[in-house]
């Protein structure tokens, strides 16, 4: 094999065979070749590579394909920090959306335009239920926290210089107005639900005076109630994990896990008429399932089904639709009776602070941003009240 080398360049040189410029250098003892067509490719190459190296940067990591990494990743760092939900949705993206579309690209040439196309065309045609839609604005975001967060660990660990989803955009996510129920139709729904045939019903009443989330009425167990303080401890959260697999049919299970974030583990107070209700609703079960030939627990279930047993977010759903219908109430769904609690709640003068830690909220800007609109007819009483302190200031 011939080499020629160029003038002033030192270990740049042409390689016969390959007809094409190369130039070599040493990373961990051994030494590694990068090739252009011409020399100044070559030569950008070469001052890339040693620019890695001068970098601790691990350039052999970076060999491997995005879909290696995220493998590799999901089992490493993110299968025992998540919670299971979280686990099977990244998994499933993963496996059918980021593989299919940019798993096969190394990571040493991912960059922005690359993932930016990526999620372009998820948006024009990613949905594989069949519809040939594309996916929505709210499961890109997810997608993209999650490729963020597992490209982000490459940084972390020295494998690239910064994170490549850097400077993608998506499409503008349009919040839809939460459906809030008038007083009319809530005073319709608790006559609905007090009327209904099963004792479900009740989870409706307590929702619409607690604001608390489906998933977390449905975990409550009666050692929850905290009967001196007359009040509810919310630790944990009903949901379905749905897993999705190629090979097999779609198969799902109901979990009960940790809440959504830190601040959803609190204390609820209840009314004083409402935690009357509950405990005559405790009686009732208390007296359905000595008739049944079954012990009643403390940590038995607050809401169960006609077996006594748990209740999931779409066996309520049904439950909440019936009433709806029975009601005359359109276009209402299980999130409305939160929504409608936190409404009545801010036109009733409670503070947005303590709303924001009634209804769980990670951070009390949530709050405001979700239910702001209804303060503004607040406006007048709110500076009346300082007519007194006033008067007293300038008299």
């Amino acid at each position: 094999m011939a080499k020629k080398r160029m003038n002033g360049e030192g270990s740049i040189y042409f390689h016969d065979s390959r007809q094409l410029w190369c130039a070599q250098y040493t990373y961990k003892g051994k030494r590694k070749t990068v090739y252009g067509k011409t020399q100044k490719i070559v030569k950008d190459k070469l001052k890339a590579k040693l620019e890695l190296v001068e970098s601790n940067i691990d350039i052999e990591a970076q060999e491997q394909t995005l879909g290696e990494w995220l493998d590799y990743w999901l089992e490493t760092y993110s299968k025992h920090s998540v919670k299971p939900a979280t686990y099977v949705a990244y998994e499933t993206a993963i496996r059918r959306h980021v593989k299919p579309g940019i798993g096969n690209i190394r990571l040493n040439k991912l960059n922005a335009s690359v993932i930016q196309e990526f999620f372009n065309n998820e948006y024009k045609c990613g949905r594989l239920d069949g519809r040939g839609e594309g996916m929505s604005v709210k499961s890109l975001k997810n997608f993209y926290n999650m490729l963020h967060y597992s490209l982000e660990k490459l940084v972390e660990t020295d494998v690239l210089q910064k994170n490549p989803i850097t400077g993608v955009k998506l499409p503008k996510l349009e919040e839809k107005e939460a459906r809030v129920l008038s007083v009319t139709e809530q005073q319709a729904l608790i006559t609905s639900a007090r009327e209904y045939q099963h004792t479900s019903g009740f989870a409706v009443i307590l929702n619409l005076f607690t604001g608390m989330r489906i998933g977390e009425i449905l975990a409550l167990q009666w050692s929850d109630v905290d009967e001196e303080r007359r009040s509810i401890h919310i630790s944990k959260t009903v949901s379905r994990l749905k897993y999705d697999d190629k090979d097999t049919p779609t198969v799902s299970k109901v979990i009960v896990g940790k809440p959504k974030s830190k601040n959803s583990n609190r204390e609820v107070p209840l009314l004083g008429n409402l935690f009357e209700e509950l405990m005559k609703y405790k009686e009732l079960q208390i007296e359905a399932k000595k008739k049944a030939g079954i012990e009643f627990k403390e940590t038995d279930t607050i809401i169960c089904n006609r077996n006594f047993g748990m209740l999931d977010k779409r066996g309520f759903t049904k439950i909440f639709q019936r009433i709806c219908q029975n009601a005359d109430i359109a276009h209402a769904n299980i999130h409305s009776m939160r929504h409608t609690f936190a409404t009545r709640s801010l036109e009733s003068g409670m503070d947005i602070l303590v709303l924001s830690r009634i209804l769980g909220h990670a951070q009390p800007s949530t709050t405001l941003n979700k239910y702001g609109h209804c303060l503004p007819d607040h406006k007048r009483e709110s500076i009346d009240k300082l007519q007194s302190l006033f008067n007293e200031c300038i008299n």
